[in-house]
């Protein structure tokens, strides 16, 4: 719906910030991987299980109207 798209992107520019300025981190090294565990949970934080819920309500509508 529209209103999952517009709460989706507004998730997704937040999380697009966070991951450009800490993934690349770990990869470089910069960032040791014992803060792994910390990163994920700020990603939940900033909502990406709530982007996984809209994608799933998104999958299943589809999957219910063309199966």
């Amino acid at each position: 719906t529209d209103e999952e798209r517009e709460e989706t992107n507004q998730i997704m520019t937040d999380l697009s910030t966070y991951f450009q300025e800490n993934y690349v981190q770990f990869v470089d090294c910069t960032k040791p991987m014992s803060e792994w565990d910390s990163y994920i949970a700020d990603i939940n934080t900033f909502g990406y299980e709530r982007v996984q819920e809209l994608y799933q309500q998104a999958y299943d509508r589809y999957m219910s109207e063309h199966a």
